[in-house]
């Protein structure tokens, strides 16, 4: 296939295909298929910048283009878009809202972004710890929920949005975690292995959180429906939901 070139390219190509939706920074494609089987989609595609990463996702069955992501209009064109582990790939904030900004653009219903969790750096360092995935140079972009916030609201603010809620996945509790280093585990490392990683303390219980995702919600729709079609995705925690209830305020309110 021959990638398209310009936004009028790309909008014409996405319409004759029928995608019913876009994966932002598709790599080899894992989440495509995971976006078809969870969102009751009939045909995703895939988008990156690298043409190796493509072409591996075109060997393994998925729709997948080479397109500066820039160039998509601003334009209702499918029912949803994934950003899913990509945003802590680019560089700077400005460029993160820009893509974000796309997204919304373009979808009809939707929007979900899935990002390693990174509130907890700050903790765990002065506990002598880390998460692996923050102390890799492929991640120049460690993103908290703050910066989430902020850029959701301005987003609502503005109406190109109705509806967005911040949640985390997989509650990391202790130092025994797998997903925890010591500080001086050297860099870009993937779970933690006593064999060839330098000793940490054990059974340390963390009383401040620790995930292993940051998930957000999006939506185009009215504000009860917003959790709909997010129904079939598991998280552990809400963060804020989308009537702007912090989880501390519910917690209070419960007491």
């Amino acid at each position: 296939m021959i990638d398209p070139k310009t936004s009028k390219e790309f909008a014409d190509y996405v319409r004759a295909e029928n995608f019913d939706f876009l994966d932002f920074g598709c790599s080899r494609g894992g989440s495509i298929e995971w976006g078809k089987k969870l969102f009751g989609a009939q045909k995703g595609l895939g988008i990156d910048i690298d043409p190796k990463k493509v072409q591996e996702a075109r060997e393994a069955g998925h729709n997948a283009i080479k397109f500066d992501l820039l160039k998509i209009p601003p334009r209702k064109l499918v029912r949803f878009t994934l950003l899913s582990h990509f945003l802590e790939h680019v560089p700077d904030l400005t460029l993160v809202e820009t893509f974000v900004r796309k997204a919304c653009d373009v979808s009809k219903e939707f929007v979900l972004i899935k990002q390693p969790y990174f509130d907890s750096d700050g903790p765990l360092l002065q506990n002598g710890f880390k998460t692996y995935w923050s102390d890799w140079t492929g991640h120049p972009n460690r993103m908290s929920t703050l910066d989430l916030f902020l850029l959701l609201s301005r987003l609502k603010n503005e109406g190109c949005i109705k509806a967005f809620s911040l949640h985390a996945k997989v509650p990391i509790t202790s130092s025994d975690d797998k997903h925890i280093h010591p500080i001086a585990s050297p860099r870009d490392q993937h779970q933690y292995d006593s064999a060839k990683h330098p000793p940490k303390p054990n059974a340390i219980k963390f009383s401040f959180p620790v995930f292993y995702e940051t998930v957000a919600y999006i939506t185009m729709g009215d504000g009860p429906l917003h959790m709909k079609p997010f129904r079939k995705f598991h998280v552990d925690h809400t963060i804020v939901d989308a009537d702007g209830n912090f989880s501390s305020q519910a917690l209070n309110d419960r007491t």
